[in-house]
């Protein structure tokens, strides 16, 4: 009887100190609500990688007519899955996004 109730006083011991270790609730929100501006913040332009005159040109979102830059990389020279992606509109949001994409397209 004794083993008993000293393996309940040690497991009550173990989750107490458990639990005090643990953020309480309000210390969870005031993380969470730390961590959304953050998380809402605009992610940045959106372009799109097409073609222009052979070479992989890159637009901003929406726009179509103009690209704002075309770069050095040839079209024939891509894999046919590149080729038609770019056919379509290859999407990038940001600046990072953008710098992968191109420099994944030209090595």
């Amino acid at each position: 009887m004794k083993r008993l109730l000293f393996g309940l006083l040690a497991v009550c011991g173990i989750l107490l100190g458990t639990a005090a270790l643990l953020p309480s609730a309000r210390e969870s929100e005031a993380v969470e609500t730390m961590a959304e501006p953050a998380a809402a913040a605009a992610p940045g332009p959106g372009y799109v990688l097409g073609e222009y005159q052979g070479r992989v040109a890159v637009y901003g979102a929406g726009e179509s007519d103009t690209p704002r830059e075309v770069t050095a990389i040839r079209v024939h020279y891509l894999p046919s899955a590149d080729r038609n992606a770019l056919k379509d509109g290859i999407s990038a949001v940001g600046d990072p996004a953008l710098a992968a994409l191109l420099e994944d397209l030209g090595s």
